[in-house]
């Protein structure tokens, strides 16, 4: 037993150890400034789209979750009230990734198909058409999982109902085959009472993908690997790091995703980019004041002062005093 007993304290210290938060991706400099200009890019095109709008941001799963709260920040920084942010819990997918294609850098079939066909790619993509792509019906969620899940969505405010005239729901994921994504607007096409969304995506293979434009973020090799290890749950078993718990449509029906609490590990990576976007206004605030600041102008050269010399007036020569 007390072998047993030690043997346990060693295994929860050397998980302590493993979940140790300063070697997670977000607590290193470089990395949460690729995240800053991913999500500033993601705020400038939701603008560009939607300005005028109400906008709903709303991210899907754990992938984006980092990004929505460091938007959160910015936004707040800049004193905006025109948005809402909102994390969907939703894990898994229904949809197969196409990943026994023999070519990984060919477009999968349903892509080929729409791309002969001349239709609207991001459209087609969005409607989750049935035939242009291979649905795995054994794994699809019940009728029962999906209104339970649609009741979910309704208490995060995404129903009708409780949707503004000028308000716009915008759904955002890391994608790479849009397996997730697709799974989840399957979910929400059948519904007659909750809002459909608008769709971003934050990608880097667009060989698997429609054309997107402009409601996709491409990355660069560099912010694509940062997104891709925020989004792998070893990521989240390590170093304990969820924002959003793992939802998967077995659990629709038995678990309230509500009801998750963030670990202290993610509260912390939080503060350190709060500590970051605070540090990255104080330089901007200090550049803009440079800038404002006006040149002094250089003074004039100082002449010597000549004495003043007032000459005597001729008549006050030539005057006559008079005898008295």
């Amino acid at each position: 037993m007390i072998k047993q007993a030690i043997l346990l304290m060693f295994c929860i210290t050397a998980h302590i150890q493993a979940a140790d938060i300063k070697g997670h991706p977000l607590m290193n400099q470089a990395n949460r400034e690729l995240l800053y200009q991913l999500t500033l890019r993601f705020s400038q095109a939701i603008d560009i789209k939607h300005r005028g709008k109400r906008q709903v941001i709303c991210g899907l799963g754990q992938s984006p979750a980092y990004v929505i709260e460091l938007l959160k920040r910015i936004d707040h920084a800049f004193n905006r009230t025109d948005r809402e942010y909102k994390h969907i819990a939703f894990s898994g997918n229904h949809y197969p990734a196409p990943a026994d294609y023999k070519d990984p850098k060919s477009p999968c079939p349903a892509t080929e198909e729409v791309r002969t066909t001349g239709s609207d790619h991001f459209s087609h993509f969005c409607a989750v058409v049935d035939d242009n792509i291979r649905k795995n019906s054994a794994a699809r969620p019940t009728d029962i999982q999906k209104i339970m899940y649609r009741s979910y969505l309704k208490t995060l405010g995404l129903s009708y109902v409780s949707s503004e005239e000028n308000k716009v729901f915008i759904l955002v994921d890391r994608v790479r085959f849009g397996s997730s994504m697709r799974s989840a607007l399957d979910v929400l096409r059948e519904s007659p009472t909750i809002q459909y969304p608008d769709v971003f995506f934050f990608y880097n293979f667009p060989h698997y993908l429609p054309d997107i434009e402009p409601n996709g973020i491409f990355m660069n090799p560099e912010t694509h690997q940062l997104m891709f290890i925020l989004s792998q749950a070893d990521t989240s078993t390590t170093f304990k790091d969820r924002l959003i718990p793992e939802f998967r449509y077995a659990n629709w029906c038995s678990v309230n995703p509500q009801n998750f609490k963030p670990s202290m590990n993610a509260l912390a990576i939080i503060k350190a980019l709060e500590a970051f976007l605070q540090e990255k206004q104080q330089k901007i605030q200090e550049r803009e004041r440079k800038l404002l600041v006006l040149p002094t102008p250089p003074k004039p050269p100082t002449m010597r002062a000549q004495p003043q010399q007032f000459p005597l007036r001729k008549a006050f020569s030539t005057m006559t005093i008079p005898r008295r």
